[in-house]
């Protein structure tokens, strides 16, 4: 039976081996513990729940009079997110889906006309603003479909191919990637992977490299690309010629969103966990990369949402300890900020 299940799709799968009570389920102690399996950061998080864009409240891009763009953070599906409290205290019919950092592009595949004037939101969490796309535009897709006639081309005789698809179904190019699903999940074994984990992060320190950096009191999990040595890091100082750029990349997709498709961009940043609670792992001070973008962000023009002292200032937890994302309080301030935002600029009628 459970070769039948490795052909089905992910949510299915994990639906089938829940329900033979053949795994347990990690999704409820966050994504970061789900990497290194130690028990002294196993802490429970809400359960996931059916996520917005596929929901029947979620309007098709014809009909929406908001739109938000984000990752993620608003992607999670452990909270009512902000576009939906948004929808919903509001009653107007908003848009949400990924932008898979190229916000361009993706607003030229729903195939949006120009009309009357909307507002686009613009979540990006902290560590990618520096790598958001602003110049891949839908008239782009050219260079894209080359990309694809080149991997057609290069694909090998149809004889090949056939024995090659025989072999895909029944050994999933992902298999090690399934295996180890199942391993660490186990009932059983997943037990056994679970204390073999923390037997050697409490004898010798050793941690997944994913989650190398953390906290044993309190008990926090920091990503690594949060931590690392990549410009996505804590750690890397951004200089002014830095901000200056991601201000100016922002800017450009403010005025090609507005001439294309007359949408005002509202861009919210969302602080790095680490950036919030750095004094639990760290002594290096923050460089004040946020704000610091958004006074150039505002020399810009650009409307922003502004995050960041209402973190750092809240007695309250805005991220789970074990997980990458911020919890139901983070998302809540959130939303707090995105409506005082937008009734700064006069886009609400309350």
């Amino acid at each position: 039976m459970l070769s039948v299940a490795i052909r089905l799709d992910y949510d299915v799968k994990k639906k089938w081996l829940l329900d033979k009570d053949i795994i347990y389920d990690t999704d409820i102690y966050g994504d970061l513990y789900q990497i290194c399996l130690i028990e002294d950061f196993r802490i429970p998080v809400e359960p996931r729940i059916r996520q917005y864009q596929f929901s029947e409240k979620h309007p098709s891009s014809d009909d929406a009079e908001m739109f938000i763009l984000g990752d993620s953070f608003l992607d999670h599906p452990r909270q009512i997110g902000i576009p939906e409290l948004i929808s919903d205290s509001l009653g107007i019919k908003v848009f949400y889906d990924s932008h898979y950092l190229s916000p361009l592009f993706m607003m030229g595949q729903y195939g949006v006309e120009k009309g009357k004037r909307r507002v686009l939101i613009l979540e990006v969490v902290e560590r990618y603003l520096n790598t958001i796309d602003p110049t891949l535009t839908p008239e782009q897709e050219i260079g894209q479909d080359k990309r694809e006639e080149q991997i057609e081309a290069s694909k090998p005789v149809p004889i090949i191919n056939v024995f090659t698809g025989i072999l895909d179904y029944f050994f999933p190019g992902n298999q090690d990637v399934e295996f180890e699903y199942f391993l660490n999940r186990s009932k059983y074994i997943g037990r056994i992977t679970s204390l073999i984990s923390t037997v050697r992060f409490r004898l010798f320190g050793y941690i997944n490299e994913m989650t190398p950096v953390y906290s044993r009191n309190p008990p926090f999990l920091f990503y690594h690309e949060t931590v690392d040595q990549s410009k996505h890091s804590y750690f890397h100082k951004h200089t002014d010629e830095e901000i200056r750029g991601v201000a100016a990349n922002l800017a450009y997709m403010r005025d090609y969103l507005s001439l294309t498709y007359n949408l005002e961009l509202v861009v919210m940043p969302v602080p790095n966990k680490i950036t919030i609670y750095n004094e639990f792992v760290t002594g290096v001070s923050y460089d004040n990369y946020l704000p610091r973008l958004y006074r150039e962000l505002e020399n810009e023009g650009v409307h922003v949402i502004k995050l960041y002292d209402d973190f750092r200032k809240s007695k309250e937890l805005m991220y789970y300890p074990n997980d990458t994302h911020w919890n139901t309080d983070g998302m809540n301030l959130g939303y707090q900020k995105t409506i005082e935002k937008l009734l700064e600029l006069g886009k609400l009628d309350l």
